[in-house]
């Protein structure tokens, strides 16, 4: 089979997203599954393996990028036992490569996610990009230029997990009281069951938020949701300094409702950064699969990171 295009994998905690890119970076083709199908260990990265030939078809592709949920260690090994269990403690990018015999790298959704709207979305035009992902928990990345980010051991920093003002939001990293606790999209369906009718609560977290989005009298879910974000963001931005914030995840998918909260949040804090432009992904739910196609190859040395 011929080598073509590229595979993008956002591995997150309740579903997972593949992509298939062509040399321009157009999407050929698309797949998604509940991560935790997938089971647990060698398992896993088999049954992971066996989606991606499925996707790929009658091609092999060049090249297989995954962003997980973090930590993720610079060799591939994904270290999240609280979000992603099934595939905490496995080198994937390693078992991957084995099965598939295609070079792999395993990082952060959230820095894939921001290479993905660095290059194709709504960071374009940024010097320095700050990306945040509201999902089942909070990611960051920031991109300067189109350089990540990353600690000097090479590992993104986990930034969705620092003290925010309050109390009552323990976390499993150990905080009284956490920003993924109080702004991830997880939240914000506490929220919107809280403050929906019984009849739209009984029907789920997700059309929960639904049905608050389109009743204006239960317009302060959104507003409460974007001041909490606020509440870490400003720490980011002061920290930071980007020209540039992209909000993503599902969390964000109201994000004309939420924007009002975050403004009147950052308007309570001291401002200890310069302008910068508040914006929405613009790759929607498969940005993070799109920019993990962009995670540079440690083994091969191409890509774009």
């Amino acid at each position: 089979m011929n080598a073509a295009g590229r595979i993008g994998i956002d591995l997150g905690g309740t579903k997972t997203r593949l992509v298939l890119l062509d040399s321009d970076g157009a999407v050929l083709d698309t797949a998604t599954r509940p991560t935790a199908e997938y089971g647990s260990g060698s398992a896993a990265a088999i049954a992971l393996a066996f989606d991606i030939r499925n996707l790929a078809g009658a091609t092999d592709p060049e090249f297989i990028g995954v962003g997980a949920s973090g930590p993720v260690l610079p060799d591939g090994t994904i270290t999240n036992p609280d979000t992603l269990p099934g595939f905490s403690g496995l080198n994937l990018a390693e078992h991957l490569e084995i099965a598939l015999d295609v070079p792999c790298r395993v990082d952060n959704d959230a820095l894939a996610a921001a290479l993905g709207e660095r290059g194709f979305g709504a960071g374009r035009d940024a010097r320095r990009l700050l990306m945040v992902t509201l999902g089942t928990g909070i990611g960051v990345a920031v991109v300067d230029g189109t350089s990540p980010y990353t600690g000097s051991d090479g590992i993104s920093p986990e930034a969705g997990h620092i003290p925010v003002p309050g109390d009552g939001h323990p976390c499993y990293c150990g905080l009284a009281n956490c920003w993924e606790q109080v702004a991830s999209r997880t939240a914000l369906q506490r929220l919107a069951v809280d403050a929906a009718t019984s009849n739209a609560a009984a029907l789920g977290p997700q059309e929960a938020v639904a049905h608050v989005a389109v009743h204006p009298e239960l317009g302060r879910v959104f507003h409460t949701y974007g001041r909490r974000i606020a509440l870490g963001l400003a720490t980011l931005l002061t920290v930071h300094r980007p020209d540039v914030v992209v909000l993503g995840g599902s969390g964000a998918d109201h994000f004309s409702l939420i924007e009002p909260g975050i403004q009147a949040g950052l308007a309570d804090r001291p401002a200890y950064y310069g302008p910068f432009a508040l914006r929405s992904a613009a790759l929607g739910d498969l940005g993070g699969a799109i920019g993990a196609a962009l995670l540079a190859s440690r083994t091969t040395g191409t890509g774009g990171a």
